[in-house]
């Protein structure tokens, strides 16, 4: 069995944080700028920001999948 290397990051959470895990199919293809963007629009509509962040990347080329899971960070 190989060990696995990979960064570890702590940071503290926010109310209302919105946390992203996404495949290379929308890394790259969508900016940062404009996650913040669709992330603000659509806050209360984890659905629709997934969609929305997969529509995107769709007509920015995406070729490969597009997978995203949004979980928002609530006290």
């Amino acid at each position: 069995k190989e060990d696995i290397d990979f960064p570890v990051q702590e940071f503290q959470l926010q109310d209302e944080d919105i946390l992203f895990l996404c495949s290379d199919g929308l890394h790259g293809l969508v900016s940062s700028e404009d996650l913040l963007t669709i992330s603000r629009e659509n806050n209360t509509n984890l659905q629709a920001l997934c969609d929305t962040m997969i529509d995107v990347a769709n007509e920015a080329g995406g070729k490969d999948n597009i997978t995203i899971v949004a979980l928002k960070y609530t006290k």
